[in-house]
């Protein structure tokens, strides 16, 4: 699953939650099969944790089994890592 943060799209944005906390998130696009990547809303624990502009894939930690043993991505601990071509050329 390729997730990208885009260029010009990638500064993070705080909002004030109803308790009185700020909240950050980050701009991402998913790829999902379709033609153009789908935005999406990435929590990040504050500005300085987002992620800089390039492709990335969810680690395995960003998923979980719900309480009926399904399975769906952890909603407020989605976590990137760099994504890169696992595939190498044999001499």
């Amino acid at each position: 699953m390729k997730v990208e943060i885009l260029d010009g799209f990638h500064q993070p944005e705080s909002r004030q939650s109803n308790d009185g906390k700020v909240r950050w998130s980050q701009k991402a696009y998913l790829h999902n099969g379709g033609a153009f990547p789908v935005e999406f809303t990435l929590s990040i624990p504050d500005a300085s944790a987002a992620y800089p502009v390039g492709q990335y894939t969810l680690t395995d930690d960003s998923f979980k089994v719900n309480q009926y043993g399904g399975l769906e991505l952890s909603r407020w601990d989605l976590k990137l890592t760099p994504l890169t071509n696992e595939l190498k050329k044999v001499s």
